[in-house]
């Protein structure tokens, strides 16, 4: 019988010391963050320098190291990023994480021997995602944290890896999903640059000065032989913003159990070693993810959101067992001694032999080197990661060698040995920049989307727009005929979020609607939808919604591959807007309140009981800000949208004039009929007659500040 593969365990690191912490615990593969362009922007990450060190050190003991390039770019940093890659794909870089679906293309194209992984934050949920990444050569997919383990087993028949997360922090909102940072203040988590706006206090009328939001810390560690058992491929402990300490204590943890269950089949966990997890900067309390449960009370650290500090005792005990010191790897050498003759060192590393010749050995004046001197400067191997083994000497006796000469050689031998061991003959390809062509739009028409039937009801009772969005349970044979008979287009939406459990069940809904009401396309708001409607129709049918990132030419140009139009994100300012390339193919919203957050995790059952009877209801933050949860009992998600609507009516004549946009959009979600009559009678105003809409708060978003 055929041996099963071996999981990976897969720590994190923020710094240098959290690399060799990690290695030196026992990890298979690290993840790190490089200077820029990472997820953990204000992690202190490593250098390139460091990162080439790093990725020797750990191909010396047969580990890995991942490059965490998991975020949004922006035009002026795809080069660069490309740049600062180039010597670490030639030094040996194992695979880079990615989100970005335009890096994922370039990358595929210019780093072709490296292995491509799809971060957790491309929030892939289902196997129809995984398949649709298999075109960019991806090797790897880190499917959202929320996911059940038997949709996990399900997403592995798609033949890609699996690496899921099993210890660590989480986000209240699905990875990748999540703008409240972003909105509040302008540091974007799909940036890396979130502020941790989850952790502070939220409350609703049933639950006052609570954390809301704040997820207690995962620890799978009495799950860990289910999780073993069920195929997943490599198991990732999240933490590159904490210490070195953490990241070494948790892998070694992890490791201990991880070998036992190899060789007893079966792991028991101690109680000192849970009891050691939970003192290693926990958040509170620990609970055992979403692979068990959808969501919970318990899942939340409802009373405060700080860390458990660690303490000394066993801090200091992880720093001098893991941290401190370098693992070194034994090298043996030969030096030949002999009046007249060149110096001759000898390296043997494995099936590697290197020879350096030095000057010649000139006959003693005085006292002749000795063995003990020779041995002694050639054991001096430093900083550097060998120790000598065996130092096999043969000396005449009657040399004189200089130490400082005995020195230079030992470095120059070592440093030979380190560049054949860091060369990968691997080189960059050049990348062809395949973009289209630059198009403004020609023509403009304004659509609206609706989340309730009453907004409906008020949308059809005006006639200045193109088309109606509506939800799946909004597709329904009067309002389809309603539509149609005032001539406008009718599109249908799909979930914002498509689980594999949820995955056949949509696409059967969306198949016997899509064939019986013949929509006009289909809006698909994530990678799984995206992959459902390219399973019955063609891209002419399809719209990329927000969700489908553009935040750059690149993933625009990779966007409209699979849909006829895109909508611009709304993390983009005017400026970055204007660097579009298809401005024909976009649409703009110009008026809406933004999602913030998407969660498994429920406001209303957290806070009182789950009652499929309420379908939103409001919550507040420190300052009584009101932001509104909807909550989606078919499928079993929160969606939160902001508390104030974006609303871009004061420059709405600026973007027309400019062609920015092709379709303007009006989204109503929370809007009672009273707020949808206001919006909808300034629009259907003539521009020249328009007066000011009077809205008591609104907010433009990152139309004139953008994210970091």
């Amino acid at each position: 019988m055929k041996e099963r593969k071996r999981v990976e365990l897969l720590a994190p690191a923020g710094e240098l010391d959290g690399v060799i912490g990690a290695i030196n615990a026992g990890a298979d593969a690290v993840y790190l963050g490089a200077p820029s362009f990472s997820a953990r922007a204000y992690a202190k990450n490593l250098t390139s320098d460091e990162i080439i060190d790093m990725i020797q050190y750990a191909h010396l003991f047969g580990r890995k190291i991942y490059l965490a390039l998991n975020i949004l770019m922006k035009n002026k940093e795809l080069q660069p990023a490309i740049e600062m890659l180039c010597p670490l794909y030639e030094a040996g870089l194992d695979a880079v994480i990615v989100q970005d679906l335009g890096l994922l293309s370039m990358l595929s194209k210019c780093f072709p021997k490296i292995e491509l992984h799809a971060s957790t934050q491309m929030a892939i949920m289902s196997r129809g995602g995984v398949e649709l990444l298999k075109d960019y050569h991806v090797k790897r997919v880190v499917p959202a944290r929320e996911l059940s383990i038997e949709e996990i087993i399900a997403i592995k028949e798609s033949g890609l890896e699996l690496e899921c997360f099993i210890h660590g922090a989480m986000c209240y909102s699905y990875s990748g999903r999540c703008l409240l940072s972003s909105m509040a203040g302008g540091r974007s988590g799909n940036r890396g640059r979130c502020a941790g706006t989850c952790r502070q206090q939220y409350h609703t009328k049933y639950c006052k000065e609570c954390y809301l939001l704040s997820m207690k810390d995962m620890c799978s560690i009495q799950h860990l032989k289910e999780l073993l058992d069920c195929g997943i491929d490599s198991f990732k402990i999240e933490g590159r913003m904490k210490a070195p300490e953490y990241s070494a204590g948790v892998t070694a943890i992890y490791r201990k159990y991880i070998d036992q269950y190899y060789r007893e089949g079966a792991c028991k966990v101690s109680s000192k070693d849970l009891n050691n997890l939970n003192e290693l900067y926990i958040r509170s309390e620990i609970q055992e993810g979403y692979y068990h449960k959808h969501n919970g009370k318990d899942m939340i650290s409802l009373s405060s959101p700080s860390y458990r500090k660690i303490s000394e005792e066993q801090k200091n005990s992880i720093h001098e067992k893991y941290i401190k010191e370098r693992k070194k790897v034994p090298i043996d050498l030969l030096i030949q001694v002999k009046q007249g003759e060149n110096v001759k060192l000898t390296l043997f590393y494995k099936d590697i032999t290197l020879t350096l010749r030095g000057d010649i050995a000139e006959a003693a004046a005085k006292r002749p080197v000795s063995n003990e001197e020779i041995e002694k400067q050639l054991r001096k191997t430093g900083n550097t990661n060998y120790i000598i083994n065996k130092c096999e000497i043969t000396n005449d006796l009657a040399s004189f060698v200089p130490i400082s000469a005995l020195n230079d050689y030992r470095r120059r031998i070592i440093e030979q040995l380190k560049l054949q061991i860091q060369s990968s003959e691997r080189k960059a390809l050049p990348y062809e920049n395949s973009l289209a062509d630059l198009k403004q739009a020609e023509h403009y028409a304004l659509r609206i989307g609706v989340l309730t039937q009453i907004q409906l009801n008020t949308v059809l009772e005006n006639d200045f727009y193109d088309g109606v969005i509506l939800p799946l349970d909004l597709f329904k044979e009067e309002n389809i005929a309603e539509i149609r008979t005032k001539n406008k287009k009718v599109f249908m939406r799909l979930p914002d979020l498509i689980r594999e459990k949820h995955r056949i069940k949509v696409e059967e809904k969306v198949k016997n609607l899509f064939q019986k009401y013949r929509p006009d396309a289909i809006y698909c708001n994530c990678i799984d939808a995206l992959s459902i409607a390219l399973g019955m129709t063609d891209s002419k049918h399809i719209i990329a919604d927000a969700g489908l990132y553009a935040l750059n030419s690149l993933s625009e140009s990779e966007i409209i591959r699979y849909a006829c139009e895109y909508t611009a994100s709304y993390e983009l300012n005017n400026k970055e807007l204007s660097h579009a390339v298809r401005k024909d193919l976009r649409q703009i919203v110009i008026y809406g309140r933004i999602p913030v957050m998407y969660s498994a995790n429920c406001i209303l059952k957290t806070s009182k009981k789950c009652d499929t009877e309420i379908e939103k209801m409001p919550v507040y933050d420190e300052k009584n800000h009101q932001f509104h949860a909807v909550l989606n009992h078919e499928y079993c998600y929160n969606t939160i949208y902001n508390c104030v609507p974006l609303s871009l009516h004061n420059v709405v004549r600026t973007l027309i004039e400019h062609r920015e946009a092709a379709i303007y959009r009006i989204e109503f979600t929370v809007e009672t009929k009273q707020e949808c009559n206001q919006i909808l009678t300034f629009y259907q105003t003539p521009m020249e007659h328009r007066k000011e809409l009077e809205l008591d708060q609104y907010t433009n978003g990152h139309f004139n500040r953008g994210v970091e």
